[in-house]
């Protein structure tokens, strides 16, 4: 932990996250603090449904990280008030509000055995939904794997799907028309393999795919020029780009291919199963502010030059159909370098492509 005092960084009334030295997560409203102490009343417990009634303290060396929420902007900010936010916006990367939601969807899941009713209800919101997060679990790491729990999860809903009794080639109909669908993006972390599983297991063709850790070696790429050593998990990812505390996942991460085959699936392990998805559909949001930062950031300068113009000014810009040239100044130079297709198959291996000759 930062030697500075705890005074000096939070204020009786804040809502944190603090990981310990042990992996436990607590988070809760500070009630009272010192130099070296936290105190928070009511906390709630990562992966513990118990209720924790009362004041917690917290010691500054069982403390490995306490993290702050960003703030949630309602209106346009001064730039005094944006210099202040910025400090304000050290720790997690999304509001309380928004890691609340996530967090009861873990909870709040729907778990489907059977084809009835739940399922054709889960399908309808699914095949209706723009984006979805997508984790295959329990899958041995071989060609011949198969799928134990599929998890899939809209914006604000948690679906796992009980796969231990279906066969491979017999996919649900249903399920298999969403993920051949281009309308609805795919969010899935490490996509490559479960994509293969599907398609010469079970005969799915996944279309539309935003693959996390794909995206995270771009990004690291265009950062550093170099492309890192190891793969990340999408723990690791939410570390990252979130700011979660590193133990996040770290139980659901642990869940060995034999846990998730034991049935009946206990209520702890459905939560586990429900972590690894809620979270994908957010950090693909987050993951797209850093790639396309330059996009992003143009657009708000462009409005912002609307925005701070006079009223006369603003009429005339307005009813001009010409580019203004201060806009102009604001557009970046983003330089194109694509990827041939025959350069993959060239680097993958000198047998023939897959794509041409599936086994």
């Amino acid at each position: 932990m930062d030697p500075e005092s705890f005074k000096e960084q939070f204020i009786v009334g804040d809502y944190i996250v603090i990981e310990l030295t042990s992996d436990d997560i607590f988070e809760g409203e500070i009630a009272d603090l010192a130099s070296s102490r936290i105190d928070l009343k009511n906390p709630k417990q990562h992966n513990n449904d118990n209720e924790l009634s009362g004041i917690y303290t917290f010691y500054r060396n069982e403390i490995v990280s306490i993290k702050k929420f960003k703030n949630e902007v309602k209106e346009k900010a001064s730039d005094s008030l944006l210099s202040q936010l910025e400090v304000n916006f050290s720790g997690l990367e999304i509001v309380e509000s928004e890691y609340d939601r996530l967090k009861d969807m873990t909870r709040d899941f729907v778990y489907i055995e059977n084809a009835d009713s739940r399922y054709f209800d889960a399908v309808n919101v699914i095949s209706k939904a723009e984006t979805i997060g997508v984790a295959g679990l329990g899958i041995e790491k071989c060609r011949g794997g198969s799928i134990k729990l599929l998890a899939i999860c809209t914006w604000d809903q948690v679906y796992l799907f009980d796969f231990i009794n279906v066969k491979q080639k017999k996919f649900y109909a249903e399920l298999k028309e969403v993920f051949e669908a281009e309308c609805t993006c795919k969010v899935i972390h490490e996509a490559g393999p479960l994509l293969d599983i599907l398609y010469r297991g079970y005969d799915v063709f996944v279309k539309n795919v935003f693959d996390t850790q794909v995206v995270d070696l771009i990004i690291k790429k265009k950062e550093t020029g170099k492309i890192p050593v190891s793969l990340q998990s999408v723990s690791d990812l939410l570390t990252d780009y979130l700011k979660f505390p590193s133990p996040y996942l770290e139980k659901a991460m642990a869940t060995t291919i034999n846990k998730w085959s034991e049935r009946p699936l206990s209520t702890r392990r459905r939560t586990y199963a429900s972590q690894l998805v809620a979270y994908l559909i957010t950090l693909k949001e987050h993951m797209q502010r850093v790639l396309f930062g330059e996009i992003y950031e143009a657009i708000e300068k462009v409005h912002d030059f609307y925005f701070y113009l006079d009223g006369y000014n603003f009429e005339k810009s307005w009813q001009d159909k010409l580019v203004p040239k201060q806009i102009q100044n604001l557009i970046p130079n983003l330089r194109r370098n694509p990827i041939e297709r025959d350069t993959i198959v060239k680097t993958m291996s000198p047998t023939p492509s897959l794509v041409d000759n599936p086994q």
